[in-house]
This record gives structure tokens, C-alpha cells and sequence, in this order.
């Protein structure tokens, strides 16, 4: 089975509902629908995120340029085209080529298991297991109350994780956490992602030499768990 041709497709997905970040307002995803067609008849499908950074442009060039890496090639191998592409100087710009090498690695892999006849994770070693606890995202409103309103209603559904995303106002985001863990009880907890407009600290606290901040980070959410 080899690669004739790829092809790039965007899509913009609508959201139901607009979500609020620390870069504002937004109301739809914009994906890149990724088709890689096969000699065997068989056509993989992937797909490329555009959501920030490089936009749907730059995602286009990218695509242009790599697909003749593919072409050609089995989807059998894509670890070698994967490589022949970095050689060729995408070393330098990894995290750009990710989002492109992404979409198209996975349509490979979803024609390899069109072609074998067998679910990927049958591919890559089996099931470590058949069932898993979801979070729950509670996308982020100008209004707080509409948020715990929407976080009672996903634990009384079931779910065991709140997930925010955070880092519009540090004032409003320790308000959000206190008023959840208030409406939801001491059970579940709430996971917050930092996104921008917050200190280093709170948005990356990982390293060792800022094992004293992160300490006291630690301490400070017991307090109020």
C-alpha cells in the first residue's frame, strides 16, 4: 500500500456555546480535515488543530510542503518520513511541523487500520484498559454563577473532575475555585489550565529551583480544598 496523493481540507466548527479565555471571546474551531488516498483504494483521515500560533495560511504552506514527503511513501513507515522530513530542516521549527506531521501521521495510521482490518490501539501494543473517568470542561462565562451552576450539574451527572481554564484576572480565578468547591462539595475536584495573563509562577511551577513558590502554592490550596 502506498501514498498518491493528500489532500487539506479546513472546516469551521461552530461552537454551541462562545467561550471566554485569556484571549478573549471565541465562538468556533477552525480544523484542518487531512485525507491521505492510498493505491489500495483506501483513504486515511486525520486532522490538523488551528487555534492559535500559525493560522490557516501558514497551515496550508506547511501541508503543500510535507505532503510530497508522503507521496509515494507506505503508511507502513512513517517514522522514516517523519525523520526525512526533520532532515530536510524542520528540525529547527519542530513544534510548527508537529501540527502539520500530526494530522498526517494519524491519517496514516487510520489507513493502516482500514487496510489490516483492525482498531489502531490493536496496532500499538492492545487495551491497557475498556473504561476511564472523563472531566468535565466548564467553558469559561463572564459570569461566574453561570459556571458553578454548570459544574453542579456535570458532578450531579456523574463526572469527578471540574475542568477550567484559567488565567483571565488572578482575583477572578481564586474567586471561581472557592464558589465551586462551595456549590460542589468536598468531593470532586476542580482542575484549572493556566493560559496567559498570569506570573510565571502560577502558570509553570514545575521546576526545582521554584520548589519554595510551589510549596507554598500546595499549602495554600489545601487550605481551601
Amino acid at each position: 500500500m502506498r501514498i498518491e496523493s493528500a489532500e487539506l481540507t479546513f472546516l469551521n466548527m461552530p461552537m454551541k456555546q462562545p467561550e471566554l479565555w485569556a484571549w478573549g471571546l471565541r465562538d468556533g474551531y477552525t480544523v484542518g480535515l487531512v485525507e491521505v488516498h492510498t493505491d489500495a483504494g483506501i483513504t486515511g483521515i486525520g486532522e490538523v488543530v488551528v487555534c492559535v500560533g500559525p493560522d490557516a495560511g501558514v497551515i496550508r504552506a506547511i501541508f503543500d510542503q510535507m505532503k510530497h514527503a508522503y507521496i509515494g511513501e507506505t503508511p507502513f513507515d512513517t517514522e522514516r518520513v517523519v525523520a526525512k522530513i526533520m532532515s530536510a530542516g524542520w528540525y529547527s521549527f519542530e513544534r510548527t511541523a508537529g501540527l502539520v506531521i500530526g494530522g498526517l501521521d494519524m491519517a496514516c495510521w487510520d489507513a493502516l487500520g482500514k487496510f489490516l482490518k483492525q482498531p489502531i490501539y490493536k496496532l500499538m501494543g492492545g487495551a491497557v484498559r475498556t473504561e476511564f473517568d472523563s472531566m468535565y470542561f466548564v467553558p469559561a462565562d463572564r459570569d461566574i454563577a453561570v459556571m458553578t451552576e454548570r459544574a453542579v450539574a456535570a458532578v450531579a451527572r456523574g463526572f469527578k473532575t471540574i475542568y477550567y481554564k484559567v488565567g483571565i484576572d488572578e482575583g477572578r480565578d481564586v474567586e471561581l475555585v472557592l464558589r465551586t468547591r462551595e456549590a460542589i462539595g468536598p468531593g470532586p475536584p476542580p482542575r484549572g489550565r493556566c493560559q496567559r495573563g498570569v506570573e510565571p509562577i502560577h502558570r509553570d511551577p514545575h521546576p526545582l529551583e521554584n520548589a519554595p513558590r510551589l510549596s507554598r502554592i500546595c499549602r495554600a490550596t489545601r487550605a481551601h480544598a
